[in-house]
């Protein structure tokens, strides 16, 4: 749902597994629309949607000051006072199941709606008109519209010289000093480690369970292990069904969800802080006694097939995968999920992956919200203290690991693509290399924001692209990479490519200016700031240094690492973490691109797969 201020948009949408075609899809959405329309919603549907989207706007609003900033500023824009936030709870309170009938019957069209399908291959079909679909409909309003109250002369002088001004930006408020926010740590008896942090300004608790192990800790021919874990696991336990589940958790406004990263998997829940007992419950059971069912796998299984045969269209997955290929040629970091490894998995794989891997001694718990440390122990002392410890291989030991040839330029074909997606990077660092600070000052000289050399030439001045950036990987337990990321105009490749390996030669080369260095610097410690107000933010930061072995007192250590950087610093660890030969991988149109590339150096066509094309 987008709302503006003028209409809003309503959308749906859906994708279907490999088995089932575009229609069915098309069909089954619009079979809900119906039923809305018809039936309207339940009392105990409403009742949680309502409970969702307050505890969403609350937790919303008190996250942050830039989120509470922003509310602010967007109620006065769209209604003309920041006392529409007050009056926005009120109205979701006052909805009823007849109302949701109501606007359903008003604003779902029962005419042919504004059907967009987007095809893999092929041909465009082009959809003829369906006549009007909507007739323009006059709603009243029923809620007073708000008046502004002027700021009187006591107010503005309270606040600081040049805060108010319609012609020139504000000026800074005086420089405050950083407070970490206080975070403890504990473990339970059987090696579980919990990360606590207290965030009593917004009335929610959120939990998240890292597990070491992921699709870098099985074998090449297995990769996807991970990701159908993490869609499995949450279709059903041994107490409750996947049904059960979501009832439960959002009945009270809460959910429950997973992730996979290169190294761990996550299962996460949330909750309003009242019912925090629901998240513990909920958390601990998907996490300690999932059933894997085998039709749910064949579900995850299906879906995913279909999702990775979808991506095989996309340029930018193309572009990434072959760069791990020849970054990481040995390397689990390298291992790619595809079609064939997906097929090659079968339910057991994940049984066997659950129960070498969900061990309290591999885990990390991450606790962030309104509630006490005491609650805290209690509750997870109770539903996570009779789970049981054993040993878990080291899947962290990886093999040592060289880049590949990088003395061509990697050219995969898309004949259709009216742009060039272009990767150039390098191995770089892991996550406890202390050279990491001076390194990431460096990355955002180059890249990282609109003022970023790399975009503010390959955009700004020469108008190649509409964003060009640079990503430093180092959070990782192993060595990490360092890739400028761009999509040109096809026309300029070249050109693009050119260009960015001259600022890549600029940045090894010449100190960078210190106003240029203060910048970034400042930058960094400005989001830095800002992110210490995102409880659940800090607590992962802290999970993610507990878990690569770094100890938990450097990241309040951070904004004196990065304040310490010097010009010399800059430039030596460009020098030296910034390859004068890197890995260029260019996806587009060959016949177009591949002379302009020829010019810059060898260009090796390779398929989808990273295997030669003559």
């Amino acid at each position: 749902m987008f709302s503006y201020i003028g209409a809003s948009l309503f959308m749906v949408s859906g994708t279907p597994n490999a088995d089932r075609s575009l229609a069915s899809v098309k069909s089954h959405l619009q079979a809900q629309l119906r039923e809305i329309i018809a039936k309207g919603a339940s009392e105990a549907e409403l009742a949680r949607a309502k409970k969702s989207v307050k505890i969403s706007s609350i937790t919303s609003l008190r996250e942050s000051v830039e989120n509470t900033a922003f509310a602010l500023q967007d109620a006065t824009h769209r209604f003309g006072s920041p006392q529409a936030l007050v009056q926005e709870i009120s109205n979701f309170d006052a909805v009823t199941v007849a109302d949701i009938q109501r606007v359903a019957q008003t604003y779902f069209c029962q005419k042919p709606m504004n059907v967009l399908i987007t095809l893999k291959t092929g041909k465009e079909q082009l959809a003829t008109y369906p006549g009007k679909l909507v007739e323009q409909i006059d709603v009243p309003i029923v809620s007073p519209p708000f008046k502004p109250s002027r700021a009187t002369p006591e107010q503005l002088a309270q606040l600081p010289t040049g805060t108010v001004s319609r012609t020139e930006p504000p000026q800074p408020l005086p420089a405050q000093q950083t407070k970490f926010p206080p975070y403890e740590t504990f473990t339970l008896n059987n090696g579980l480690k919990v990360i606590f942090v207290a965030h009593r300004e917004v009335p929610k608790l959120q939990l998240q369970l890292i597990v070491g192990g992921s699709d870098a800790a099985v074998p090449a021919n297995k990769q996807g292990i991970a990701s159908l874990l993490t869609e499995t696991i949450i279709q059903g336990t041994t107490n409750a069904s996947a049904a059960e589940i979501a009832d439960r958790i959002e009945s009270v406004g809460g959910s429950v969800s997973t992730g996979v990263a290169w190294e761990y998997i996550t299962v996460n829940a949330d909750a309003p802080s009242t019912d925090d007992g629901i998240a513990f419950d909920t958390l601990a059971d998907v996490a300690l006694n999932p059933t894997l069912g085998r039709p749910e796998f064949k579900v995850a299984q299906s879906q995913m097939l279909t999702h990775l045969v979808n991506l095989e269209t996309e340029p930018s997955w193309l572009a990434e995968r072959q760069f791990l290929r020849i970054a990481y040629p040995k390397h689990p970091y390298g291992f790619i999920p595809s079609t064939a490894t997906v097929k090659n998995i079968d339910r057991n794989d994940l049984v066997n992956f659950y129960r070498t891997f969900f061990k309290s001694n591999n885990a990390i718990l991450v606790i962030a919200g309104d509630i006490t440390l005491e609650r805290a122990k209690a509750e997870t002392e109770r539903v996570f203290g009779k789970w049981q410890s054993n040993k878990v291989p080291d899947f962290l030991a990886y093999p040592p690991n060289r880049m590949g040839d990088t003395s061509a330029i990697y050219l995969i074909d898309r004949p259709g693509s009216e742009q060039a997606t272009i990767r150039v990077g390098n191995l770089a660092l892991n996550a406890r290399n202390p050279e990491g600070y001076p390194l990431s000052v460096v990355n955002t000289v180059l890249g990282d924001g609109f003022l970023g050399r790399l975009n503010k030439n390959l955009r700004v001045n020469k108008g190649y692209t509409y964003g060009a950036s640079s990503l430093l990987n180092d959070a990782s337990n192993d060595i990490g990479t360092f890739v400028v990321v761009t999509d040109v105009d096809r026309e300029r490749a070249g050109d693009a490519l050119s260009e960015i390996l001259q600022e890549l030669k600029i940045i090894k080369t010449q100190p960078i200016p210190e106003s240029e260095l203060s910048s970034s610097k400042g930058k960094l410690l400005g989001s830095f700031d800002l992110g210490l107000e995102d409880r659940v933010s800090v607590a992962g930061a802290l999970a993610n240094y507990l878990f690569t072995g770094i100890p938990l007192q450097e990241y309040q250590n951070y904004r004196q690492k990065i304040e310490r950087v010097t010009q010399q610093d800059a430039l030596r660890v460009a020098a030296k973490y910034i390859s004068s030969s890197p890995i260029i991988v260019v996806v587009g149109n060959a016949a177009i691109v591949k002379p302009q590339l020829e010019k810059l150096g060898r260009v090796v066509k390779v398929d989808s797969q990273g295997q030669l094309v003559n």
